[in-house]
């Protein structure tokens, strides 16, 4: 072997990493150099680094192909395939709560139908099973931390990881660097094993229970009175005020708000939400707390959600029409649950964020995403809850007029761009919206919704309780990159942080007591005073609180979102 032209390799590797993540995390105090100094400098180290790469690769000859036992084939593949699959192993046992099994079974599949394309690749290059093996453990390994590698260093330094891997397992001795791949699998496996004895022990107590309890969903009561109203709450995910959207979209929503309270409707001029995000918001309002009391995941506080539980006691038959990827509900006080979100979230969109936000492998499944095709899944299935017999409680999640845009206001697809937002900025994640896409699928929601709202009347003759709210409001301005990080900035924006939280909240009582409402200026004490006034609970009014919730990457548990969360002054979300 060429030892001196390794050595020089292996000095100029370990120097691009040094010169990458000091540039990457104290670049700043470089700026007496001008920056085309800078781009060559970076330039001389990776044409060095490609240079001795050649010559090692030239003067260095590979070492043959060592025997393979036909006893011990398949132990070949165990490294590529752990080092595919552990990380989806490891989300899904710490998220059992959370991720559909179709979710991890979908992104496995996916990474071991790459793996297994790597490994075919690689043995058309090395010719010897081993060693195609592990480079293809490596490079499996490397996609998952691209990240790391983007964030702290530079995307060039993936790519020169790979090529010096790559050649160094061409020309050393493989047999005993195979052993230890094996051996690192193995102890992948093992760093797991809490998490696969809790699994498994739940499960087996979950399928015990089911037999000999049978008690999922529970019996339902019977009703209070024949005549009791019907209750449907229509939650139209990120639905802005009227002011926000005549002050940032020069657009006036009036129409719909005039057909609304022409059918009988109080309509909220002001009402803020208390969450930024769906997945704390639902859960809170829903349980009239917030989620810093909680103790369990957010799918677990829906399927236990108070406010459920209460319209059970009562004697309704509990019914939840789904369409957010990110809740998992169980039955419990619910009845049934219509799960709809894989046509409006796009399985492309849920994969990446339960398994591959952050990594190489979010740029391989754009095709996954059904969004584009669409129908009115969510519509016609709260046409047929309608249409069941009273008394029921009907809570209704459509993903409109949050983005994806899907249709303009006739109904027809838009073509919209690829997040149906503006990118600005391709390394913060800094987005803007897209107000003509978001204006138009705003009608086309507004158009289902009242005739939903029709048919309801029609049905029930008036006797019914009707809430259509936005949980949020909209994101004009916005990162999905270090949120907490960029707070500063969004602050400085008045409009924006008001748009956040400044949403919408119709209702409809068989009664017209809107007077015992009007003082709520939340979502949260809106549904207190609703839960007191038509169920007679007596839940204290909570002080109004304003959380903005961000994303952190570095959470394994997707519970944790609800730890994510900074407490803001109401001063600091009005405009």
């Amino acid at each position: 072997m060429n030892i001196k032209n390794g050595y020089i390799l292996f000095i100029i590797f370990c120097f691009i990493i040094v010169y990458s993540f000091t540039m990457t995390a104290y670049g700043f105090y470089f700026d007496f150099i001008p920056f085309w100094i800078l781009k060559v400098l970076s330039g001389i180290l990776y044409l060095s680094f490609l240079f001795f790469l050649y010559k090692f690769i030239k003067e260095t000859p590979q070492k043959e192909s060592e025997p393979d036992s036909k006893q011990n084939i398949f132990i070949y593949f165990v490294p590529p395939v752990v080092f595919s699959i552990y990380p989806l192993i490891h989300i899904y046992l710490l998220n059992t709560g959370e991720v559909t099994f179709w979710m991890f079974a979908q992104a496995g599949l996916s990474v071991l139908v790459l793996c297994t394309a790597l490994c075919g690749l690689f043995y058309i290059v090395y010719k010897d099973i081993a060693r195609c093996c592990i480079m293809a453990a490596v490079t499996v390994f490397a996609l998952y931390q691209y990240l790391i590698f983007k964030t702290y260093l530079d995307s060039a330094v993936f790519w020169c990881f790979l090529l010096f891997a790559g050649v160094v397992i061409s020309k050393i001795r493989i047999k005993n660097l195979f052993k230890i791949f094996v051996f690192i699998s193995m102890i992948l496996f093992l760093f797991n094993a809490f998490e696969i004895t809790v699994f498994v022990k739940d499960s087996l107590q979950n399928i015990f229970y089911v037999k000999t309890k049978e008690a999922k969903p529970l019996p339902l009561k019977t009703a209070k009175s024949e005549k009791q109203p019907d209750v449907y709450i229509i939650l139209l995910d990120a639905y802005p005020s009227n002011d926000v959207l005549k002050r940032d979209f020069n657009f006036d929503n009036s129409a719909f708000i005039n057909t609304l309270e022409k059918k009988g409707f109080f309509v909220f001029d002001s009402i803020y939400s208390n969450y930024t995000k769906t997945i704390c918001s639902l859960p809170s309002f829903l349980n009239h707390k917030y989620t810093e009391n909680f103790e369990y995941t957010p799918s677990l506080a829906l399927s236990n959600a108070a406010l459920f539980k209460t319209a059970y006691d009562n004697g309704y038959k509990v019914d939840f029409i789904n369409s957010f990827s990110g809740f998992k509900l169980e039955k419990g006080y619910v009845s049934s649950v219509t799960d709809v979100s894989k046509h409006y979230a796009g399985t492309a969109t849920t994969i990446n964020q339960a398994f591959f936000y952050g990594t190489f492998f979010q740029k391989m499944f754009p095709f996954f995403n059904k969004r584009n095709n669409v129908k009115d899944i969510f519509w016609t299935e709260l046409s047929k809850e309608i249409n069941v017999s009273s008394p029921k409680f009907v809570f209704a999640h459509i993903m409109a007029p949050h983005l994806p845009y899907l249709k303009d206001r006739n109904g027809k697809k838009l073509n919209a761009f690829k997040r149906d937002d503006i990118l600005v900025n391709e390394i913060t994640k800094e987005y803007k919206i897209n107000k003509k896409n978001c204006i138009e699928y705003l009608l086309y929601t507004n158009n289902k919704t009242k005739s939903a709202v029709d048919e309801i009347f029609e049905k029930t003759g008036g006797n019914v309780y009707i809430i259509i709210l936005g949980d949020h409001g909209l994101r004009l301005h916005y990162y999905t990159k270090n949120e907490d990080k960029n707070l500063s900035i969004l602050l400085k924006e008045k409009n924006t942080m008001n748009a956040f939280f400044n949403t919408f909240l119709a209702f409809y009582s068989p009664y017209k007591d809107y007077d015992k409402y009007k003082d709520s200026t939340t979502i949260m004490n809106f549904f207190i005073n609703f839960s007191n006034n038509v169920f007679k609970t007596k839940y204290e009014k909570q002080p109004d609180k304003f959380y903005f919730v961000y994303f952190n990457q570095n959470n394994d548990r997707l519970k944790d979102i609800q730890k994510n969360t900074k407490l803001l002054e109401k001063s600091q979300i009005e405009y």
